[in-house]
């Protein structure tokens, strides 16, 4: 697809966002977006082809969270391709994000990212979110289409600090989904919109009280 196409594309998502663009973030983004492609002929990271799509539902997708993001440490649980986690990176240069995920070829990729794009504000773990006890805690989980939510309360609590959050990005939310969740975790359903995208997409926050 034309370079300029997928240029007028970001910019107009991004204004749908509320959200801007200098020349350093766009080179930046279609780095990013020319790696994940490269890198998607060899190992498993995103079964989308199309790099206009991939800009909608991956790119587009991970920013409608932006305005939810707070707290100075924030880890990305099974990031894969970097999404979440990548592009809100970009955004908050002042926040230490944490892209955390078991498959090495994936971590491999990752670093990669981080490493042409100069990313002094991200680091790449390769470890099981349950096996891995960091000797800080983060103030915000993000997860996206990594598990049910009962399955990410159960991996990922024990890295929060005291009153964190978990941000858990869904495409479809089910009741009984909500069914794991108990009385006494207070959580909230916001619904996203994702530029050009005709999909049902959700975010759940659930707050995680003070011990």
């Amino acid at each position: 697809m034309n370079q300029s196409v997928l240029e007028k594309l970001l910019q107009h998502g991004l204004e749908k966002l509320n959200l801007s663009a200098d020349a350093n973030y766009r080179q930046k983004f279609f780095t990013y977006l020319e790696l994940l492609m490269q890198w998607n002929r060899k190992i498993n990271l995103t079964a989308i082809k199309d790099p206009k799509n991939i800009i909608i539902q991956h790119f587009f997708d991970s920013l409608s969270i932006h305005r939810f993001i707070q707290g100075k440490k924030i880890i990305d649980v099974g990031s894969g391709g970097g999404f979440p986690g990548l592009p809100l990176s970009l955004y908050f240069p002042t926040k230490r994000f944490y892209l955390l995920d078991s498959s090495a070829k994936r971590c491999s990729f990752l670093r990669q990212v981080v490493y042409q794009l100069q990313l002094t504000n991200v680091a790449v773990i390769c470890q099981r979110s349950e096996q891995y006890q960091p000797e800080f805690c983060f103030d915000q989980v993000l997860c996206r289409a990594y598990a049910k939510l009962g399955t990410i309360l159960q991996s990922t609590q024990h890295l929060l600090c005291r009153n964190g959050q978990i941000l858990a990005m869904k495409a479809k939310l089910t009741a009984e989904e909500l069914a794991d969740l108990t009385s006494e975790q207070n959580h909230q359903i916001v619904p996203l919109a994702v530029p050009f995208l005709q999909a049902e997409r959700s975010l759940v926050v659930l707050m995680i009280p003070a011990n």
